[in-house]
């Protein structure tokens, strides 16, 4: 019975604590409301109040906040891995199909006699020398000539994809006329791969500044090809290997002619950041 009844006792004093630290702290929240100038004494007791209500109500939710920020962020981390996870396996499958095609390839090669295919290349580095801010868009100078083998019509590229073409060779430096001109004196011969990975096939004819993106006119129709679908150099032409970047496309315009529509494909390059190059120069034009 006495322990029953100091548990009473206990419970009250602690209803009783409780009742006056929400009346303090209501009376404390008027006054502040209301703009009272407050005495010493009130002031000691609101600060003390401020900092029970802080370490016993803020703080700890600040602290849950915080766990409950560092779980979503560990959970995201976690989703990322396995996004990365899956990408590694799915490279790792593409490097052996490639290897496996490889060897098809070079044997077939072998069987037929052929010495060189269209997508093969020796390539060159070269460092961007000079840019010009009037002819930004259009050309560059490299630092290889003729001294090193260059000859007009060469393919530039760089570690995003195709960047231009060899325009004048000087002895020991050459200017590259890059795809981003507006209307390109020679036009390059590009493909289009499908979702069904056959190729529609079209030229491209120069940049439209306001689209930001290549003009080209389809040699087909496209009703197989996709927002999104990856275009590369078809090889044609003989000047310039196949299968080398070109862009994503943007948009699809049928509007000056539904049997051979124009396409409007993203760079893959960065025109704004060319420090390094690469001059190509196909392997059968040796």
């Amino acid at each position: 019975m006495i322990k029953g009844g100091d548990t009473l006792k206990n419970k009250k004093k602690s209803i009783v604590a409780i009742v006056v630290v929400s009346a303090t702290l209501i009376v404390v929240s008027l006054y502040t409301l209301f703009g009272r100038n407050f005495t010493m004494p009130e002031n000691i007791l609101k600060d003390s109040f401020q900092m029970v209500e802080y370490y016993l109500f803020k703080s700890p939710m600040e602290n849950i906040r915080g766990i409950i920020t560092k779980f979503n962020k560990l959970d995201d981390v976690y989703k990322e891995n396995e996004i990365l996870k899956e990408q590694l396996n799915r490279i790792a499958q593409v490097i052996n199909e490639n290897n496996v095609l490889k060897a098809d390839i070079e044997e077939l090669r072998a069987l037929l006699g052929i010495e060189f295919l269209p997508s093969d290349y020796q390539s060159q580095i070269a460092v961007v020398m000079d840019r010009d801010i009037e002819s930004w868009q259009s050309e560059l100078v490299i630092s290889l000539g003729r001294s090193n083998g260059l000859e007009e019509g060469m393919v530039v590229v760089n570690d995003k994809g195709m960047v231009g073409r060899v325009s004048v060779v000087g002895e020991a430096t050459s200017t590259v006329t890059l795809l981003s001109t507006e209307k390109l004196k020679d036009q390059l011969p590009v493909m289009v791969r499908c979702e069904d990975g056959t190729y529609v096939y079209g030229i491209l004819n120069g940049f439209d500044v306001q689209k930001q993106a290549y003009e080209v006119k389809l040699l087909s129709s496209t009703t197989t090809v996709q927002i999104g679908a990856e275009v590369s150099t078809s090889g044609y032409g003989g000047r310039s290997p196949r299968g080398i970047l070109v862009g994503s496309v943007l948009m699809i315009d049928n509007r000056f002619d539904t049997n051979a529509p124009y396409i409007y494909v993203e760079p893959s390059v960065d025109y704004g950041a060319i420090n390094y190059v690469s001059v190509v120069r196909r392997a059968d034009t040796q």
